[in-house]
Protein backbone atom coordinates (compact mmCIF):
# COMPACT_ATOMS: atom_id res chain seq x y z
CA UNK A 1 0.00 0.00 0.00
CA UNK A 2 1.50 3.77 -1.20
CA UNK A 3 1.16 6.78 1.13
CA UNK A 4 1.70 9.85 0.25
CA UNK A 5 2.28 13.30 2.04
CA UNK A 6 3.10 16.98 1.76
CA UNK A 7 5.30 17.87 4.77
CA UNK A 8 5.96 21.07 5.86
CA UNK A 9 9.51 22.11 6.34
CA UNK A 10 11.20 25.27 6.98
CA UNK A 11 11.80 25.51 2.65
CA UNK A 12 8.61 25.19 2.31
CA UNK A 13 6.12 21.88 1.20
CA UNK A 14 7.72 18.52 0.32
CA UNK A 15 5.89 15.41 -1.01
CA UNK A 16 6.89 12.50 0.79
CA UNK A 17 6.33 8.90 -0.31
CA UNK A 18 6.11 5.73 2.05
CA UNK A 19 4.71 2.16 1.83
CA UNK A 20 3.21 -0.34 4.23
CA UNK A 21 5.86 -3.26 4.48
CA UNK A 22 3.79 -5.62 6.45
CA UNK A 23 2.64 -6.22 10.62
CA UNK A 24 5.41 -6.88 13.48
CA UNK A 25 5.20 -7.89 16.87
CA UNK A 26 7.22 -5.42 19.02
CA UNK A 27 9.26 -5.89 21.97
CA UNK A 28 9.97 -2.71 23.50
CA UNK A 29 10.98 -1.57 26.86
CA UNK A 30 7.22 0.08 26.88
CA UNK A 31 5.36 -3.36 26.25
CA UNK A 32 5.00 -5.40 23.57
CA UNK A 33 2.87 -4.04 20.45
CA UNK A 34 1.17 -5.11 17.33
CA UNK A 35 2.50 -2.64 14.80
CA UNK A 36 2.54 -1.40 11.17
CA UNK A 37 5.49 -1.28 9.54
CA UNK A 38 5.87 2.01 7.18
CA UNK A 39 8.79 2.07 4.99
CA UNK A 40 9.94 5.68 2.96
CA UNK A 41 10.08 5.65 -0.28
CA UNK A 42 13.73 8.03 -1.23
CA UNK A 43 14.45 8.83 -4.79
CA UNK A 44 18.03 7.02 -4.48
CA UNK A 45 18.43 4.04 -3.25
CA UNK A 46 20.85 4.24 -0.67
CA UNK A 47 18.63 5.47 2.62
CA UNK A 48 16.22 3.47 4.17
CA UNK A 49 13.86 4.96 7.16
CA UNK A 50 11.18 2.52 8.54
CA UNK A 51 8.71 3.75 10.78
CA UNK A 52 6.36 1.08 13.64
CA UNK A 53 3.04 2.42 14.68
CA UNK A 54 0.88 0.56 17.02
CA UNK A 55 -3.30 0.36 16.12
CA UNK A 56 -4.06 0.29 19.51
CA UNK A 57 -2.46 3.30 20.30
CA UNK A 58 -4.35 5.21 17.52
CA UNK A 59 -1.25 4.52 15.51
CA UNK A 60 1.53 6.34 17.67
CA UNK A 61 5.10 5.66 16.52
CA UNK A 62 6.51 2.65 18.35
CA UNK A 63 10.31 2.56 16.93
CA UNK A 64 11.92 4.25 13.87
CA UNK A 65 15.29 3.36 12.13
CA UNK A 66 17.12 5.27 9.63
CA UNK A 67 20.02 4.01 7.52
CA UNK A 68 22.41 6.59 5.87
CA UNK A 69 24.80 4.26 4.44
CA UNK A 70 26.11 1.35 6.26
CA UNK A 71 28.23 3.10 8.35
CA UNK A 72 25.65 5.35 9.76
CA UNK A 73 22.46 4.80 11.26
CA UNK A 74 20.10 5.26 14.20
CA UNK A 75 17.03 4.32 16.46
CA UNK A 76 14.42 5.93 18.66
CA UNK A 77 12.24 3.50 20.27
CA UNK A 78 9.54 4.29 22.60
CA UNK A 79 10.69 3.35 26.42
CA UNK A 80 7.66 3.85 28.51
CA UNK A 81 4.48 5.78 27.67
CA UNK A 82 1.16 7.38 29.73
CA UNK A 83 -1.75 8.16 28.90
CA UNK A 84 -3.60 10.93 30.64
CA UNK A 85 -7.54 10.30 31.35
CA UNK A 86 -9.66 12.75 30.21
CA UNK A 87 -9.97 14.40 33.66
CA UNK A 88 -6.11 14.43 34.41
CA UNK A 89 -5.61 15.88 30.91
CA UNK A 90 -7.98 18.85 31.90
CA UNK A 91 -6.67 19.43 34.98
CA UNK A 92 -3.27 19.16 33.61
CA UNK A 93 -4.58 21.82 30.94
CA UNK A 94 -5.91 24.23 33.14
CA UNK A 95 -2.80 24.16 35.77
CA UNK A 96 -1.00 25.17 32.52
CA UNK A 97 -2.90 27.86 31.63
CA UNK A 98 -3.05 29.15 35.32
CA UNK A 99 0.73 29.15 35.94
CA UNK A 100 0.78 31.23 32.87
CA UNK A 101 -1.47 33.67 33.92
CA UNK A 102 0.30 36.52 36.16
Amino acid sequence: EALEFDVAEPQGLRHLSFRVVGRELLDTPAGEFETIKVERIYRNGGRKTYMWAAPELDYFMIRMEHIENPLVRGKIELTSIDWLTDDVAAETAGEQTHARTP
